[in-house]
């Protein structure tokens, strides 16, 4: 199928908002897609990941909308990070609503981050826009750490730096290493950085306090009225992080909600970027809509 991709910007607040758009020549459908930046990436993704998401996703009969949130890219205006990003993700709904083609259903994509945005600003979407009917979400940002990706502005008030993962990534790690005879010999070759390992030690035995991004997103999760999937890359850090509070007593009421359905995969890929991860998030991606 043949994809025809344009470029514009919409007003947002008296700033621009880049956007691309890919849609079929003939649309096999009326069914859009608003795809949601994480982090402050680019509406390209990393390593041109969304784009690619967004071709393969045109040639499965789509029309899909991505764009820079504003002071990210080719937009105007001040970053002011994934809280405070509805006004942004409104805008791309907006835009999408208003196409030619006259869509009859829209969803929202987002990864990291970008799935945290999504679901804090859910109920306010579904009330705003009618046509939205579902979202997906992928490794959800549930961390009130900044990562080296995350600039001060995308990461809530009480954001500590550090490099180290989350103490539950940290015993996930561990433990699949101690079961790995190849990390003992590089150990015992001194090929491994103590103090890190003992950094790591100490963290990992930190007491799992919920954090305050945790706890918004999940929050969230618990309040969704409308369609929403979860896919994990079950040993990305990421992932999981956000699975710890999951099973977790504050993730009952969220495990609870009919509308929410999870799955995992067993990649470590944050971004879905190797062929075998990508191929199951198109799988995943398209069949739930077409469920909905």
């Amino acid at each position: 199928m043949t994809v025809e991709r344009t470029f514009f910007y919409r007003d947002c607040m008296g700033d621009q908002i880049a956007m691309t758009m890919d849609k079929p020549t003939i649309p096999a459908n009326k069914i859009g897609i608003v795809i949601v930046s994480g982090g402050n990436e680019i509406r390209t993704g990393a390593h041109r990941g969304q784009a690619k998401l967004s071709r393969e996703l045109a040639k499965k009969g789509f029309t899909i909308l991505r764009y820079d949130r504003r002071g990210v890219g080719d937009s105007t205006g001040k970053n002011k990070g994934f809280m405070h990003a509805r006004d942004d993700i409104f805008c791309a709904l907006t835009a999408i609503c208003d196409d030619e083609i006259g869509m009859e259903k829209i969803f929202i994509i987002g990864n990291c981050d970008a799935a945290t945005s999504i679901a804090i600003n859910a109920h306010a979407a579904s009330e705003q826009f009618p046509k939205l009917s579902g979202h997906i979400l992928t490794n959800p940002w549930t961390i009130d750490i900044a990562e080296p990706n995350q600039i001060n502005a995308a990461a809530p008030h009480n954001a500590v730096k550090d490099d180290l993962p989350s103490a539950a990534a940290i015993r996930a790690r561990y433990l699949k290493k101690i079961t790995d005879p190849a990390a003992w010999k590089q150990l015992l070759s001194g090929g491994t950085n103590i103090g890190k390992i003992f950094a790591g030690l100490k963290k990992s035995f930190q007491k799992n306090n919920l954090s305050v991004t945790g706890k918004i997103y999940f929050d969230a999760l618990s309040s969704l009225n409308q369609p929403t999937k979860i896919l994990l890359a079950q040993h990305d850090n990421t992932a999981i992080s956000f699975y710890e509070i999951w099973k977790g007593k504050y993730g009952h009421a969220a495990r609870a909600n009919p509308h929410i359905h999870l799955a995992k995969l067993d990649s470590a890929s944050h971004s879905f970027a190797d062929e075998q991860s990508f191929d199951w998030l198109i799988t995943q991606i398209t069949d739930y809509i077409i469920e909905i």
